[in-house]
């Protein structure tokens, strides 16, 4: 399984960037603008107060932008970050157990066809223990939620399983050892 990568949210983030350090600072300019040219021109100062709060509050406007863009950045690549670091030592971990994970893959397939599944069973058995419901298995297979259901029914009649809990540890308690 590959994590997801952020290429929207860096691509949203520098869009936002461009639109908000254009957008604001040139409706901030033209609203002080606005107040400098009303105050030469003689316009009373209540009007000059109302314009130079509004280009205030876009200040503020602008300086909290830039705080949440700095913060989300700084979130964003750490969590880039840590989702290098997780698949480089998936990958470690591939690399390191490859002759292991592709025998424990032959004794699962071994057991499922002992228990005589079907080929469509053994897939769904597979989906099942690697943690997909029902709902995403009968999308991914192009087949009704029901028709699933009967096929997992009929996968946990045949290795004696109650569930796709069962099915899982029936491989994993081996994998993990005994619970102390």
């Amino acid at each position: 399984m590959q994590w997801v990568k952020c290429p929207f949210l860096r691509m949203f983030d520098k869009k936002l960037k461009i639109f908000y350090t254009v957008f604001i600072p040139l409706l901030s300019a033209i609203s002080l603008i606005d107040a400098m040219r009303d105050h030469l021109i003689g316009q009373p100062a209540g009007w000059n107060l109302e314009e130079i709060l509004v280009f205030f509050i876009h200040a503020v406007g602008i300086i909290s932008i830039f705080f949440l863009w700095f913060s989300f950045s700084r979130l964003l690549d750490r969590a880039e970050k840590m989702v290098r670091e997780a698949n480089r030592q998936r990958d470690e971990f591939h690399d390191k157990h490859q002759n292991l994970i592709h025998d424990m893959r032959v004794a699962v397939h071994d057991q499922f066809l002992t228990w005589k599944f079907s080929p469509a069973e053994i897939r769904i058995a597979e989906m099942l223990i690697r943690g997909y419901s029902t709902r995403q298995i009968a999308a991914i297979l192009n087949r009704s939620e029901k028709t699933v259901r009967n096929q997992a029914l009929s996968i946990y009649e045949k290795s004696g399983m109650t569930g796709r809990s069962d099915l899982s540890a029936y491989f994993l308690s081996d994998i993990l050892g005994e619970e102390k």
